[in-house]
C-alpha cells in the first residue's frame, strides 16, 4: 500500500501543489476533515471517508484494500499538522508514506502583495516571533526568550 499525506494550504483546490494534486487524482482512497474532502478538485475518487485521527486512519487504511491512499491536512503539513502523530503511527504499523506539504499561512500571506517588505511580529508571554516578509525572501528569527 502506498499512503500519502498532502498538506492543502488553506483548503482550497487552486492552492494545491502539483505533486498534491496528482497524488490525489491517482488515489483510491482518500481520507481527511469533511471540509477536505468536501472541496476536493473534479478527477478524484468519490471512496472518501472522514478520517483524520492516527487510530481510526490506521484502521481504515488497514480494512479499505485500497492500494493508493491518501490522507489530506488543512495548512502545511509541518506547521502544527497532524501529519506528524499519524507518520508515528504508520511507521509503527510498517507503513511507509510520503508527505507532500502544502502551501503554509505564511506563504500565502508573502504572496499578498501589501505584506512584501514589512516586519510582523508576535509577542506572546515567554517568546518572541518575528518574521521579515519580502518578495521571495522569508527570514524567520525562531521563538527566543523575550
Amino acid at each position: 500500500m502506498n499512503v500519502t499525506l498532502i498538506g492543502m494550504g488553506s483548503g482550497q483546490p487552486e492552492n494545491l501543489t502539483l505533486q498534491g494534486l496528482a497524488a490525489l487524482r491517482q488515489a483510491d482512497l482518500i481520507l481527511g476533515a469533511r471540509r477536505l474532502l468536501a472541496v476536493l478538485p473534479a478527477g478524484c475518487t468519490e471512496n472518501r471517508a472522514a478520517a483524520y485521527r492516527p487510530d481510526e486512519v490506521a484502521e481504515l487504511l488497514q480494512t479499505s484494500g485500497a492500494e493508493n491512499a491518501v490522507l489530506v491536512y488543512s495548512g502545511d503539513t509541518g506547521f502544527y499538522s497532524g501529519a506528524s502523530s499519524m507518520m508515528e503511527k504508520l511507521e509503527a504499523l510498517g507503513v511507509r508514506a510520503r508527505v507532500l506539504p502544502g502551501l503554509s499561512s505564511i506563504q500565502l500571506l508573502q504572496n499578498k502583495q501589501c505584506w512584501h517588505g514589512m516586519w510582523v511580529c508576535d509577542r506572546l508571554p515567554t517568546t518572541a516571533f518575528s518574521l521579515y516578509l519580502h518578495s521571495s525572501n522569508l527570514l524567520l528569527a525562531v521563538y527566543q526568550a523575550v
